[in-house]
């Protein structure tokens, strides 16, 4: 039952980081990138969603097969690294990011990385632990695709082994009652530690800014937008009081007369 667990935590652990990464930066790019064919590829991943799952195992058992990835973890957590529910709910928060904060951070030398790594992910917090909590039960509790995938029992993970003892003319009831709280056991600590950002995801409008300052520091100034009109993008100096709601405090502070627009 150990290997089993440890099995789980693995496969659901990198799921979660995988598709974590490549649904952020696609969405990102659908949300605020420009090029060519965006809406209409974006609406064509949407259309992917009323095909049905099992439609495509057979597909995907036979690729899988071709690379010789059956029977092996990564045959199970390739084809988890990208959703396009993952990469709809980012782009959709994403869009609520005003464009004048990339903008500004282009001006003053900001490359797409650095853009996206300092500025945009701090935002996409809250969103980025609801689908990381998503993502991990969905992957915890999968049970059809690692069955097929997976032909050894050493590679198991633990809704297989639970469904393995239980056999024709016997089964061990208290093991599968111990391993059933094993099963539920971490994902109800992830959800409770991560319970405050996973319902500031699903409830809060997309990436209110007036609650998610400050941003990031510029040359020993913060980047901050206005919190009371006009709302414009302005660099603070440290020392300053902020200019901006913050989500710890109550109302809005008054705009110090050391910011400057940017």
């Amino acid at each position: 039952m150990g290997g089993y667990l440890l099995n789980s935590l693995l496969v659901a652990s990198a799921i979660t980081v995988l598709s974590l990464s490549f649904n952020l930066m696609a969405g990102y790019a659908f949300a605020k990138l420009r090029f060519a064919g965006r809406e209409r590829l974006f609406q064509l991943l949407i259309g992917a969603l009323v095909i049905p799952a099992q439609v495509a195992m057979l597909p995907l058992f036979l690729l899988l097969k071709y690379l010789g990835l059956v029977n092996s973890y990564a045959g199970v957590v390739v084809p988890g690294m990208a959703t396009v529910f993952g990469i709809f709910l980012v782009r959709q928060y994403a869009r609520g990011i005003p464009d004048e904060l990339m903008e500004a951070a282009r001006i003053d030398g900001a490359g797409e990385w650095r853009i996206f790594l300092q500025i945009v992910m701090p935002l996409l917090k809250p969103i980025m632990v609801t689908l990381a909590i998503f993502t991990f039960l969905a992957a915890w509790n999968d049970f059809m695709w690692p069955l097929i995938v997976l032909t050894g029992q050493e590679h198991y993970t633990l809704p297989i082994g639970l469904a393995s003892l239980a056999r024709e003319h016997s089964q061990d009831s208290e093991l599968m009652m111990a391993g059933s709280v094993v099963t539920v056991l971490p994902v109800l600590v992830l959800f409770l530690a991560m319970q405050r950002y996973y319902l500031e995801g699903l409830l809060c409008a997309p990436c209110d800014l007036a609650t998610h300052m400050p941003l990031h520091p510029v040359d020993g100034e913060w980047l901050g937008l206005l919190a009371e009109p006009p709302r414009r993008l302005v660099l603070v100096p440290a020392s300053a009081p902020f200019p901006v709601a913050r989500a710890d405090e109550g109302a809005p502070g008054k705009r110090p007369a050391s910011a400057h627009p940017v």
